[in-house]
């Protein structure tokens, strides 16, 4: 279920150790199905 991002192009900033304050942005850029013999997350 996809339920944090709505739509292709939809992106979140995360904040990492409340100390250093290491940011990262997440961006959906796609959708499709699982390939069975696919080691995952991928990179795009």
């Amino acid at each position: 279920v996809t339920t944090a991002f709505q739509k292709v192009g939809s992106a979140m900033t995360f904040l990492y150790d409340y100390g250093d304050e290491w940011r990262f942005r997440v961006e959906l850029i796609g959708t499709g199905q699982a390939q069975p013999d696919a080691n995952y997350p991928r990179r795009a």
